[in-house]
Protein backbone atom coordinates (compact mmCIF):
# COMPACT_ATOMS: atom_id res chain seq x y z
CA UNK A 1 0.00 0.00 0.00
CA UNK A 2 1.14 3.45 -0.43
CA UNK A 3 -0.14 7.06 -1.96
CA UNK A 4 0.71 8.25 -4.67
CA UNK A 5 1.79 11.63 -5.71
CA UNK A 6 -0.36 13.85 -7.49
CA UNK A 7 0.71 14.47 -11.02
CA UNK A 8 -0.82 17.11 -13.74
CA UNK A 9 -2.85 14.88 -16.19
CA UNK A 10 -5.77 14.88 -18.42
CA UNK A 11 -9.22 14.24 -16.60
CA UNK A 12 -12.67 15.50 -17.09
CA UNK A 13 -13.59 15.96 -13.32
CA UNK A 14 -14.84 19.75 -13.45
CA UNK A 15 -13.22 21.84 -10.71
CA UNK A 16 -15.96 22.10 -7.82
CA UNK A 17 -15.89 26.09 -7.52
CA UNK A 18 -18.12 26.45 -4.18
CA UNK A 19 -16.72 23.41 -1.41
CA UNK A 20 -19.45 22.92 1.10
CA UNK A 21 -16.58 21.62 3.57
CA UNK A 22 -12.81 22.08 3.95
CA UNK A 23 -11.97 18.26 3.15
CA UNK A 24 -14.02 18.90 -0.47
CA UNK A 25 -10.90 20.58 -1.45
CA UNK A 26 -8.71 17.93 -1.00
CA UNK A 27 -10.93 15.76 -2.65
CA UNK A 28 -11.36 18.00 -5.75
CA UNK A 29 -7.91 18.12 -6.07
CA UNK A 30 -7.70 14.34 -6.03
CA UNK A 31 -10.48 13.94 -8.53
CA UNK A 32 -8.79 16.31 -11.06
CA UNK A 33 -5.66 14.57 -11.14
CA UNK A 34 -7.38 11.23 -12.01
CA UNK A 35 -7.29 10.23 -15.37
CA UNK A 36 -11.08 9.71 -15.75
CA UNK A 37 -13.02 9.98 -19.27
CA UNK A 38 -15.81 11.71 -20.92
CA UNK A 39 -19.24 10.28 -20.60
CA UNK A 40 -21.47 12.05 -22.84
CA UNK A 41 -24.42 10.23 -22.83
CA UNK A 42 -27.77 11.02 -22.44
CA UNK A 43 -28.24 9.23 -19.07
CA UNK A 44 -26.25 9.02 -16.24
CA UNK A 45 -26.99 6.77 -13.35
CA UNK A 46 -25.41 6.87 -9.67
CA UNK A 47 -25.63 3.67 -7.32
CA UNK A 48 -24.83 3.33 -3.76
CA UNK A 49 -24.00 0.89 -0.74
CA UNK A 50 -21.58 1.64 2.67
CA UNK A 51 -19.42 -0.69 4.91
CA UNK A 52 -18.05 -1.13 7.95
CA UNK A 53 -21.16 -0.93 10.38
CA UNK A 54 -20.08 -3.79 12.59
CA UNK A 55 -18.18 -2.60 15.75
CA UNK A 56 -14.67 -4.38 14.76
CA UNK A 57 -14.11 -2.19 11.70
CA UNK A 58 -12.16 0.95 12.18
CA UNK A 59 -13.58 2.35 9.28
CA UNK A 60 -16.80 3.15 7.94
CA UNK A 61 -16.87 3.43 3.74
CA UNK A 62 -19.45 4.60 1.40
CA UNK A 63 -19.12 3.65 -2.37
CA UNK A 64 -20.71 5.86 -4.88
CA UNK A 65 -20.72 4.32 -8.46
CA UNK A 66 -21.33 6.88 -11.65
CA UNK A 67 -21.81 5.29 -15.16
CA UNK A 68 -22.99 6.46 -18.96
CA UNK A 69 -25.69 4.20 -19.18
CA UNK A 70 -26.38 4.33 -22.78
CA UNK A 71 -22.29 3.71 -23.70
CA UNK A 72 -22.47 0.41 -20.74
CA UNK A 73 -23.75 -2.07 -23.33
CA UNK A 74 -20.73 -4.24 -23.04
CA UNK A 75 -21.10 -4.50 -19.63
CA UNK A 76 -24.65 -5.34 -19.54
CA UNK A 77 -24.33 -8.34 -22.00
CA UNK A 78 -21.37 -9.25 -19.85
CA UNK A 79 -23.47 -8.98 -16.69
CA UNK A 80 -26.30 -10.92 -17.66
CA UNK A 81 -24.19 -13.46 -19.33
CA UNK A 82 -22.43 -14.04 -16.22
CA UNK A 83 -25.74 -14.24 -14.21
CA UNK A 84 -27.08 -16.76 -16.87
CA UNK A 85 -23.87 -18.87 -16.14
CA UNK A 86 -23.02 -17.98 -12.30
CA UNK A 87 -26.41 -17.49 -10.87
CA UNK A 88 -29.19 -18.22 -13.00
CA UNK A 89 -31.68 -17.99 -9.71
CA UNK A 90 -31.38 -14.58 -9.51
CA UNK A 91 -29.36 -14.62 -6.45
CA UNK A 92 -27.92 -11.17 -5.13
CA UNK A 93 -24.16 -10.03 -5.14
CA UNK A 94 -23.39 -9.17 -1.73
CA UNK A 95 -20.07 -8.88 0.40
CA UNK A 96 -21.56 -10.22 3.32
CA UNK A 97 -23.12 -12.97 1.40
CA UNK A 98 -19.80 -13.96 -0.05
CA UNK A 99 -20.31 -17.18 2.06
CA UNK A 100 -22.40 -18.72 -0.65
CA UNK A 101 -20.03 -20.91 -3.23
CA UNK A 102 -22.64 -19.95 -6.21
CA UNK A 103 -21.63 -16.26 -5.64
CA UNK A 104 -18.00 -17.25 -4.71
CA UNK A 105 -17.77 -18.98 -8.27
CA UNK A 106 -19.33 -15.61 -10.15
CA UNK A 107 -17.32 -13.21 -7.99
CA UNK A 108 -13.96 -12.69 -10.18
CA UNK A 109 -16.08 -13.15 -13.91
CA UNK A 110 -18.12 -10.21 -11.92
CA UNK A 111 -15.79 -7.78 -11.26
CA UNK A 112 -13.48 -8.48 -14.59
CA UNK A 113 -16.81 -7.83 -16.31
CA UNK A 114 -17.36 -4.41 -14.52
CA UNK A 115 -14.16 -2.96 -15.79
CA UNK A 116 -15.75 -2.39 -19.20
CA UNK A 117 -18.21 0.06 -17.74
CA UNK A 118 -17.38 3.92 -18.88
CA UNK A 119 -17.72 5.40 -15.48
CA UNK A 120 -16.11 6.48 -11.48
CA UNK A 121 -16.50 3.94 -8.37
CA UNK A 122 -15.71 6.64 -5.66
CA UNK A 123 -14.70 4.88 -2.19
CA UNK A 124 -14.82 6.98 0.85
CA UNK A 125 -13.29 6.03 3.93
CA UNK A 126 -13.57 7.84 7.06
CA UNK A 127 -12.24 6.63 10.30
CA UNK A 128 -14.90 6.21 12.98
CA UNK A 129 -13.01 8.51 15.76
CA UNK A 130 -14.06 11.16 13.16
CA UNK A 131 -17.56 12.99 13.84
CA UNK A 132 -19.81 14.81 12.76
CA UNK A 133 -18.00 15.34 9.13
CA UNK A 134 -20.91 16.71 7.29
CA UNK A 135 -23.18 18.27 10.21
CA UNK A 136 -20.50 19.63 12.45
CA UNK A 137 -20.93 22.80 14.82
CA UNK A 138 -19.79 25.12 12.42
CA UNK A 139 -22.53 24.06 9.70
CA UNK A 140 -25.27 23.89 11.76
CA UNK A 141 -26.20 27.16 12.94
CA UNK A 142 -25.58 28.03 9.06
CA UNK A 143 -27.94 25.19 7.10
CA UNK A 144 -30.92 26.85 5.25
CA UNK A 145 -34.15 27.17 6.82
CA UNK A 146 -35.89 26.02 3.27
CA UNK A 147 -34.24 23.30 3.60
CA UNK A 148 -35.98 21.79 7.04
CA UNK A 149 -35.94 17.82 7.72
CA UNK A 150 -39.96 16.08 7.65
CA UNK A 151 -38.44 12.66 8.53
CA UNK A 152 -37.20 12.87 12.68
CA UNK A 153 -33.32 11.48 12.13
CA UNK A 154 -31.17 10.51 14.87
CA UNK A 155 -28.25 12.75 14.88
CA UNK A 156 -25.82 9.35 13.44
CA UNK A 157 -28.56 8.73 10.39
CA UNK A 158 -28.64 12.33 9.38
CA UNK A 159 -24.97 12.48 9.35
CA UNK A 160 -24.97 9.37 7.08
CA UNK A 161 -27.74 10.65 4.93
CA UNK A 162 -25.89 14.21 4.32
CA UNK A 163 -22.50 12.48 3.77
CA UNK A 164 -23.48 9.86 0.92
CA UNK A 165 -26.31 12.46 -0.73
CA UNK A 166 -23.21 14.77 -0.67
CA UNK A 167 -21.02 12.40 -2.19
CA UNK A 168 -23.47 11.94 -4.83
CA UNK A 169 -23.92 15.42 -5.83
CA UNK A 170 -20.54 16.32 -5.78
CA UNK A 171 -19.56 13.21 -8.33
CA UNK A 172 -22.48 14.59 -10.50
CA UNK A 173 -21.11 17.74 -10.09
CA UNK A 174 -17.32 17.03 -11.18
CA UNK A 175 -18.38 14.84 -13.80
CA UNK A 176 -21.95 15.82 -15.73
CA UNK A 177 -22.83 17.55 -18.58
CA UNK A 178 -25.40 19.71 -19.61
CA UNK A 179 -28.77 18.44 -20.61
CA UNK A 180 -28.25 14.93 -19.12
CA UNK A 181 -30.98 12.95 -17.01
CA UNK A 182 -29.21 12.00 -13.45
CA UNK A 183 -30.93 9.01 -11.23
CA UNK A 184 -29.50 7.56 -8.26
CA UNK A 185 -29.96 4.46 -6.72
CA UNK A 186 -29.41 2.75 -3.25
CA UNK A 187 -30.27 0.03 -1.37
CA UNK A 188 -33.16 0.08 1.09
CA UNK A 189 -32.29 0.63 4.21
CA UNK A 190 -32.50 3.10 6.96
CA UNK A 191 -32.15 5.98 5.12
CA UNK A 192 -34.84 4.86 2.58
CA UNK A 193 -36.99 3.61 5.12
CA UNK A 194 -40.04 5.90 4.33
CA UNK A 195 -41.56 8.05 1.79
CA UNK A 196 -40.87 11.25 4.64
CA UNK A 197 -37.06 10.08 4.50
CA UNK A 198 -36.38 9.35 1.18
CA UNK A 199 -37.94 13.06 0.49
CA UNK A 200 -35.87 14.66 2.85
CA UNK A 201 -32.86 12.30 1.35
CA UNK A 202 -33.79 12.99 -2.20
CA UNK A 203 -34.11 16.53 -1.36
CA UNK A 204 -30.42 16.89 0.39
CA UNK A 205 -28.98 15.15 -3.32
CA UNK A 206 -30.97 17.90 -5.40
CA UNK A 207 -29.32 20.77 -3.20
CA UNK A 208 -25.98 19.63 -3.38
CA UNK A 209 -26.16 18.91 -7.17
CA UNK A 210 -27.34 22.60 -7.58
CA UNK A 211 -24.21 23.72 -5.57
CA UNK A 212 -21.61 21.56 -7.00
CA UNK A 213 -23.25 21.54 -11.44
CA UNK A 214 -23.26 24.98 -13.13
CA UNK A 215 -25.60 23.62 -15.72
CA UNK A 216 -29.08 22.48 -16.09
CA UNK A 217 -30.03 19.01 -16.36
CA UNK A 218 -33.06 17.34 -18.35
CA UNK A 219 -34.39 15.64 -15.08
CA UNK A 220 -32.89 14.35 -11.50
CA UNK A 221 -34.41 11.39 -9.19
CA UNK A 222 -33.84 8.91 -7.05
CA UNK A 223 -34.77 5.46 -6.11
CA UNK A 224 -33.92 1.89 -4.66
CA UNK A 225 -33.22 -1.52 -5.69
CA UNK A 226 -37.07 -1.89 -4.72
CA UNK A 227 -37.51 -0.98 -8.31
CA UNK A 228 -35.45 -4.08 -9.82
CA UNK A 229 -37.71 -5.29 -12.60
CA UNK A 230 -36.21 -8.57 -12.00
CA UNK A 231 -33.13 -8.61 -14.81
CA UNK A 232 -31.43 -7.25 -11.20
CA UNK A 233 -29.94 -4.36 -12.81
CA UNK A 234 -30.45 -2.14 -9.95
CA UNK A 235 -29.18 -4.64 -7.58
CA UNK A 236 -26.15 -5.99 -9.53
CA UNK A 237 -24.73 -2.25 -9.98
CA UNK A 238 -25.59 -1.50 -6.46
CA UNK A 239 -23.65 -4.74 -5.72
CA UNK A 240 -20.38 -3.50 -7.21
CA UNK A 241 -20.89 -0.76 -4.80
CA UNK A 242 -21.58 -2.76 -1.67
CA UNK A 243 -18.91 -5.20 -2.29
CA UNK A 244 -16.37 -1.80 -2.89
CA UNK A 245 -17.16 -0.54 0.38
CA UNK A 246 -17.04 -3.94 2.38
CA UNK A 247 -13.69 -4.92 1.10
CA UNK A 248 -12.58 -1.62 1.89
CA UNK A 249 -13.69 -1.58 5.72
CA UNK A 250 -11.93 -4.41 6.09
CA UNK A 251 -8.64 -3.93 4.62
CA UNK A 252 -8.19 -0.41 6.51
CA UNK A 253 -9.22 -1.98 9.15
CA UNK A 254 -6.19 -4.74 9.10
CA UNK A 255 -4.00 -2.23 7.70
CA UNK A 256 -4.66 0.26 10.44
CA UNK A 257 -4.18 -2.49 13.49
CA UNK A 258 -0.88 -3.28 11.92
CA UNK A 259 0.50 -0.34 11.39
CA UNK A 260 -1.95 1.80 14.04
CA UNK A 261 -2.76 3.86 11.68
CA UNK A 262 -3.34 4.68 7.73
CA UNK A 263 0.53 7.01 7.15
CA UNK A 264 -0.39 9.79 5.20
CA UNK A 265 2.84 10.20 3.74
CA UNK A 266 5.05 6.98 3.48
CA UNK A 267 4.33 3.38 2.22
CA UNK A 268 3.85 0.58 4.00
CA UNK A 269 4.43 -3.11 3.48
CA UNK A 270 1.59 -5.43 5.25
CA UNK A 271 2.74 -8.82 5.72
CA UNK A 272 -0.19 -10.27 6.91
CA UNK A 273 -3.44 -11.52 5.43
CA UNK A 274 -6.70 -10.34 4.36
CA UNK A 275 -10.01 -13.23 3.65
CA UNK A 276 -9.94 -14.00 0.66
CA UNK A 277 -13.27 -12.34 -0.62
CA UNK A 278 -11.28 -9.40 0.29
CA UNK A 279 -8.44 -9.81 -1.29
CA UNK A 280 -9.95 -10.79 -4.50
CA UNK A 281 -12.13 -7.74 -4.01
CA UNK A 282 -9.35 -5.01 -3.40
CA UNK A 283 -7.17 -6.42 -6.11
CA UNK A 284 -9.63 -5.58 -8.45
CA UNK A 285 -10.30 -1.96 -7.05
CA UNK A 286 -6.29 -1.46 -7.01
CA UNK A 287 -6.42 -2.38 -10.98
CA UNK A 288 -6.71 0.82 -13.25
CA UNK A 289 -6.28 -1.01 -16.32
CA UNK A 290 -10.29 -0.34 -17.63
CA UNK A 291 -12.60 1.72 -17.96
CA UNK A 292 -14.25 1.75 -14.87
CA UNK A 293 -11.90 4.19 -13.16
CA UNK A 294 -11.57 3.54 -8.97
CA UNK A 295 -10.48 6.14 -6.57
CA UNK A 296 -10.54 5.75 -2.62
CA UNK A 297 -10.23 8.40 -0.19
CA UNK A 298 -8.87 7.86 3.11
CA UNK A 299 -10.14 10.41 5.88
CA UNK A 300 -8.17 9.67 9.15
CA UNK A 301 -7.40 11.55 11.76
CA UNK A 302 -4.49 13.27 12.78
CA UNK A 303 -3.64 15.51 16.23
CA UNK A 304 -6.33 15.36 18.55
CA UNK A 305 -9.04 16.87 16.51
CA UNK A 306 -7.86 16.87 12.87
CA UNK A 307 -7.84 14.87 10.38
CA UNK A 308 -6.50 14.17 6.78
CA UNK A 309 -7.67 13.48 3.45
CA UNK A 310 -5.42 11.23 1.34
CA UNK A 311 -5.80 8.84 -2.13
CA UNK A 312 -5.17 5.22 -1.26
CA UNK A 313 -3.53 3.83 -3.78
CA UNK A 314 -1.96 0.11 -3.60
Amino acid sequence: MKLRPLLITASRWKQIQQPLYPWVVTVDRIMRHERLGNMPGPLVHLFSDYGGAHKESLYETTAVLYMDVDNSMPWQVERLRVRQHFLPDGRRMSFKGLNDVKKQQALIPFLQASDSIPGVLLVAAVHKSIKNLCWSKDVRPDWPSDRAMRHKWSPRTFERALHVSHLAGLMVGGLSNPGQEVFWFSDEDELFANPTASNDVGNLFTMFTSVYANHPFKQIGLGTTAIDEGDRYEEDHVALADLAAGSAADMLTELAKYAGHIPTKVAIEFPGEFSRKTEIITSWLGYSGGNLKKVMVVLEPQGKTGFSVMRLNW
